[in-house]
């Protein structure tokens, strides 16, 4: 009776486990991966007609 038991929460075990290894090993860091502000588009959208905003790309990038 114990072995079928045991049988029956393996799984769940298994699903358990498979879910703390997820949580403490995800390599996606949602940090990385959000906007700083804006970018070069936005300013040039809203720098028309304001010179404090202007600003020109370098040609060497």
């Amino acid at each position: 009776m114990a072995i079928a038991a045991s049988f029956r929460r393996g799984p769940a075990i298994a699903r358990a486990l498979q879910g703390l290894v997820t949580d403490l090993f995800d390599p996606y860091r949602p940090e990385l991966h959000y906007m700083r502000g804006p970018g070069p588009r936005w300013h040039e959208k809203h720098a028309r007609g304001n010179p404090l905003l202007t600003w020109e790309r370098d040609p060497g990038f």
